[in-house]
C-alpha cells in the first residue's frame, strides 16, 4: 500500500475516533406516568433557555421513558427535577429542568431520572370549534349570519 493511501486510513481513522468520542451531546432517561402531550423534538428547558430536545418517548413496562438528548455543555444536577409543562396554549410541551439543587453530583450520559407532570398548570389545547360555537356563534346569529349553511329538505322547504 503506498504512502498516501496510508495516510489517508489513519487520517480518516482519527477523524471517526475524535467525532464518536466528543459527541455534542449526551442522553439522559426521564421516566413518567404521564407524558400526555410531549412529543418527540420537544424542548428541554433550564430557565427558560433551550439546552436540548426530547429525542425519543416509549412505553415501557408501566411507565413512559423519554429519552432527552442535552447540549454536552450542560451539566445537570442529580438532584435536578423534571417537569412536563405548557409551551403554549395550544397545547405544545417542553420539559423543564430546576437545576438549583446544590448537589455536585452531576448526571451523565444514560443516567435514569424520575419525572413529574405539572397537571395543576397543564392546559388543554384550543379547541376552535368550542370557542366558536360557544362565542362568535351567537354574534354572527344576533347579526343574521349563519355558520352552517341550510339544507333543503324533500318538501322544499329551507332546514338547517
Amino acid at each position: 500500500m503506498n504512502k498516501t493511501i496510508q495516510h489517508f486510513l489513519l487520517l480518516l481513522i482519527i477523524t471517526m475516533t475524535y467525532s464518536c468520542n466528543f459527541s455534542k451531546t449526551y442522553d439522559l432517561f426521564v421516566k413518567f406516568d404521564n407524558v400526555d402531550g410531549l412529543y418527540e423534538k420537544d424542548e428541554v428547558r433550564i430557565n427558560g433557555l433551550v439546552v436540548g430536545h426530547v429525542s425519543k418517548v416509549k412505553l415501557s413496562d408501566s411507565t413512559i421513558i423519554a429519552t432527552l438528548t442535552i447540549n454536552k455543555d450542560q451539566s445537570i444536577s442529580d438532584m435536578a427535577t423534571f417537569t412536563i409543562r405548557n409551551t403554549n396554549m395550544l397545547g405544545t410541551k417542553h420539559i423543564d429542568i430546576d437545576n438549583f439543587n446544590a448537589s455536585k453530583t452531576m448526571l451523565s450520559d444514560g443516567d435514569t431520572v424520575i419525572g413529574n407532570f405539572d397537571d395543576k398548570n397543564i392546559l388543554s389545547p384550543i379547541n376552535i370549534d368550542t370557542i366558536v360555537q360557544k362565542y362568535a356563534k351567537p354574534i354572527l346569529d344576533s347579526l343574521g349570519y349563519e355558520l352552517t349553511p341550510k339544507k333543503k329538505d324533500n318538501n322544499n322547504t329551507d332546514k338547517k
